[in-house]
């Protein structure tokens, strides 16, 4: 008699939320714009059986594709691309936006604070967050926008100090 090991996959472990396509009627799809809105839709359910995520994908005007996705709750939720095995930035920002950035943080007055800036890029504008003389403690923000962005070049706000929970939050 031979014992048989229970292969255990990335779904029974929760390293990999397992999909599930939504049940569509499609004989309904001509007479109910509700249930061709549920096309294509997969729920992400983690070991639980609760639904993380929910996900489907459309092609856009100008061929190309919109990853569409609705988080569930209060989960965290990291996007990572890739296209041809590499790691794509999701908003790449502009070279002018880039130059932008680094002329900014070029001209803060001491070495720490150009040291310790951070850069956060968001869809045409870059968050760069400088580092005070403690180091670690950011003392302002500043906020670059896109060359010809309809609201300006830069908006800068100084921080006296983080409290009321305000903390130093990634974006992009």
């Amino acid at each position: 008699m031979s014992a048989t090991a229970t292969v255990l996959t990335p779904y029974d472990t929760g390293t990999r939320l397992e999909p599930r396509p939504w049940h569509v009627q499609p004989r309904n799809l001509a007479q109910d714009a509700a249930e061709a809105a549920r096309y294509g839709k997969v729920d992400f359910d983690n070991e639980e059986s609760a639904t993380v995520l929910t996900a489907h994908v459309e092609r856009t005007e100008n061929k190309g594709y919109v990853v569409n996705a609705y988080v569930h709750g209060e989960t965290d939720v990291t996007v990572e691309l890739t296209r041809d095995d590499q790691e794509v930035l999701l908003l790449q920002p502009s070279a002018a936006l880039q130059e932008k950035v680094q002329a900014v943080i070029d001209e803060l007055p001491t070495e720490t604070e150009r040291i310790e800036s951070s850069v956060y890029w968001q869809q045409g504008q870059a968050l760069i967050l400088v580092g005070g003389e403690t180091g670690y403690r950011k003392q302002q923000a500043i906020i670059v926008y896109e060359p010809g962005y309809a609201y300006g070049d830069t908006m800068s706000a100084k921080v006296g100090n983080w409290a009321g929970g305000v903390r130093d939050t990634r974006i992009g």
